[in-house]
C-alpha cells in the first residue's frame, strides 16, 4: 500500500501544477514525472553510493536511516540544482506554443507507460533495476525536453 502514497503525491503535484502554476495538464504530468524520477534517481544513487552501509531494508525498518537519506537527497538536490541554475542550464519555454498533433496522447502514453512500471519497481525495491529503469526513462524524457527547447531556440532566430 505504500506505493499508493507515491501515486497520490504525484497526482496532487500534477493538479497543483495545472491549477496553480497554470500549465497544461499534459505538461504538468510531464514535469511532475521528471521531478519524481530525478528525486528517486538521486535517492537510489545515494543508497548505491553508501556501498551497503544503508540499505532499503534499513531505511524501511529504522526511521533514522530514512531521515538521513531524505536529508542527503535534499542537500545534494539543492547543490546540483543551484549549480545548474547558476550555469544557466534549464528549460524555459512557452508551453502552449510548441504543441504537435496528438502530442497529448503521446506524452500521456509515455507517462503511463513509464509510471506503471515505476510503481511496480518501487514496490519490489531492487536498487539496480530501479536505477536502470530510471536512467532509461529520464533519457527519453530529457531527449524530448531538449528537442522541444531546441525547437524554441531555432524559432527565435527565424523570426
Amino acid at each position: 500500500m505504500v506505493f499508493l502514497v507515491v501515486v497520490i503525491n504525484f497526482l496532487i503535484l500534477v493538479f497543483f501544477m495545472a491549477t496553480i502554476v497554470r500549465i497544461p495538464l499534459i505538461w504538468a504530468m510531464f514535469t511532475s514525472f521528471i521531478g519524481y524520477a530525478l528525486f528517486i534517481a538521486l535517492q537510489t544513487g545515494l543508497l548505491l553510493l553508501s556501498f551497503g552501509r544503508i540499505t532499503v531494508h534499513m531505511v524501511q525498518t529504522i526511521p533514522i536511516y530514512g531521515y538521513i537519506i531524505q536529508l542527503l537527497t535534499g542537500v545534494f538536490g539543492f547543490i546540483i540544482m543551484n549549480a545548474l541554475y547558476r550555469l544557466g542550464i534549464g528549460f524555459t519555454f512557452d508551453f502552449e506554443k510548441f504543441r504537435f498533433r496528438k502530442e497529448a496522447i503521446v506524452v500521456a502514453s509515455l507517462i503511463l507507460a513509464a509510471g506503471i512500471p515505476l510503481g511496480v519497481l518501487l514496490y519490489i525495491g531492487d536498487l539496480y533495476i530501479n536505477m536502470t529503469f530510471l536512467v532509461i526513462c529520464l533519457s527519453i524524457f530529457f531527449y524530448y525536453s531538449l528537442r522541444k527547447e531546441n525547437e524554441e531556440n531555432a524559432s527565435l532566430f527565424i523570426e
